[in-house]
């Protein structure tokens, strides 16, 4: 009986080596599976179960390209591709196809921690054609050869013109550029920039510009393009009225114009616009009221450049008349007529021409107020303190929490971030202290720049 026993246990285990075991199979020989003729890379090889090869279930389903989703209590996988829903369970027979019951010859099984499927149901079932090379071992899934891959030309992005050439600078929008110049393409294929040949119209934005969305650009002349299509830079032939923001950007009680979002910019200037197709920069042709803020705006003197951002907004100009605008909030100071002023995204005070002697605050660390010369420069710091001006009289200024020096009136001072002294020009000769620990004795009337310790650089 007992001899019986050891036979049967014997027998079973010859039955499930030959089921498991690739049919006909050495480990030299292993089964192979192409799709479109590129091997499946996988982490353990095909095998053979009832006939069927079976492959790693998630390599299988990521080389056809599906989407793969598992339900670990229901010990269900279901792969999605497209229109196509595959489910299986292992340990089952059963499989479905968008809800369509099938019986598999083999089903699911894991090996070694692998879930193993039955490859030609898998790959039939996703819309892909499968042959299997019983000589080579081979099982190939859609095409047995690679596509060979087109051999595209190089895209030339940069050329020199042998003649007058229309060149498309976005769909349905062209112009000519002039002969022996040199040409630069997107990759799109539209033009980057090059001369333009005759006086010609160009749109600035392919849905909106004044002027029934043309406007005409000088002979001889650079034009440059956005890759969106829209014109970034162009010279003007004509005096014409250009859009710098959208109309709802412009308040009407700042503006009260139906065209108040249009300004007119000088013939034979050079003019750039924002990818929007908006006035970026530009020389205004006569004095205009433009907005620098949502609910503020300044009169600019004509015949001067104004740059704006991206909401419309001046954030450089020449005032027309002296002004009085905000540096730091609930902080103003009265600026000079026909000079330039620049402002910040906050519409503060970056940079101006003083009108008159002015105190303002040099504070960061240190508390304290200068006076500075009229019809100077001053600027401001991002926090709205002051960063360079022109002392109007000798002045005390700290380098240090402790130590100050007299700086020379009629002067220009920089000031740190930490509100100390920066650099200016030494009234008297002075002892002040160096990077190297020592103290350097400094001539009056030169000029001496501090690091932000308040030790002497130069």
């Amino acid at each position: 009986m007992k001899k019986a026993c050891i036979a049967i246990t014997v027998a079973l285990c010859l039955v499930i080596s030959v089921a498991f075991a690739p049919a006909g199979a050495d480990a030299a020989n292993p089964i192979k599976v192409k799709i479109n003729g590129t091997d499946l890379k996988t982490d353990v090889y095909p095998t053979i179960i009832n006939d069927r090869t079976m492959v790693p279930m998630r390599g299988i389903f990521e080389a056809l390209g599906a989407d793969i989703d598992w339900d670990a209590n229901m010990n269900l996988v279901s792969a999605v591709k497209g229109d196509t829903k595959v489910s299986i369970r292992i340990n089952s027979k059963l499989a479905y196809i968008n809800g369509n019951e099938r019986t598999l010859d083999s089903a699911p099984i894991i090996i070694d921690s692998h879930t193993m499927v039955p490859v030609r149901f898998i790959a039939e079932s996703l819309g892909e054609k499968v042959d299997w090379d019983a000589n080579a071992r081979i099982v190939y899934i859609g095409s047995k050869t690679a596509p060979v891959k087109e051999e595209k030309p190089p895209i030339v992005t940069e050329y020199t013109l042998d003649k007058d050439t229309s060149l498309e600078y976005r769909a349905g929008c062209a112009a000519e550029f002039k002969k022996g110049t040199t040409i630069n393409l997107y990759d799109n294929g539209y033009v980057k920039s090059g001369i333009i040949n005759d006086d010609c119209w160009l749109s600035p934005a392919a849905d909106r510009s004044a002027n029934g969305g043309q406007v005409r650009f000088k002979a001889g002349t650079e034009a440059t393009f956005f890759a969106n299509g829209n014109l970034k830079s162009g010279t003007l032939l004509n005096e014409v009225g250009l859009k710098y923001a959208h109309i709802n950007n412009v308040e009407l009680s700042l503006i009260p114009s139906r065209d108040r979002n249009v300004v007119n910019f000088k013939a034979g200037t050079s003019i750039n616009f924002n990818e929007k197709g908006y006035v970026a920069s530009g020389i205004i042709a006569g004095n205009v009221v433009l907005p620098y803020a949502e609910y503020n705006a300044l009169s600019f003197a004509g015949d001067t450049p104004v740059i704006f951002n991206d909401k419309g907004y001046v954030t450089s100009g020449t005032l027309r008349d002296s002004t009085s605008l905000p540096y730091r909030d609930n902080k103003l100071v009265m600026l000079k007529e026909n000079t330039t002023v620049e402002l910040n995204e906050d519409s503060h005070v970056i940079t101006g021409t003083l009108k008159q002697d002015t105190e303002l605050e040099h504070q960061g660390g240190y508390v304290g107020t200068v006076k500075f010369k009229k019809d100077t420069s001053i600027s401001f710091g991002p926090d709205g303190y002051v960063k360079t001006g022109t002392l109007t009289d000798d002045t005390s200024l700290p380098y240090t929490e402790a130590l100050k020096a007299i700086f020379k009136k009629e002067t220009a001072v920089t000031f740190h971030d930490n509100g100390y002294i920066s650099s200016g020009t030494i009234l008297n000769t002075t002892s002040l202290p160096a990077a190297d620990g020592t103290y350097q004795n400094v001539t009056g009337g030169t000029i001496i720049t501090f690091d932000t310790n308040g030790k002497l650089t130069k």
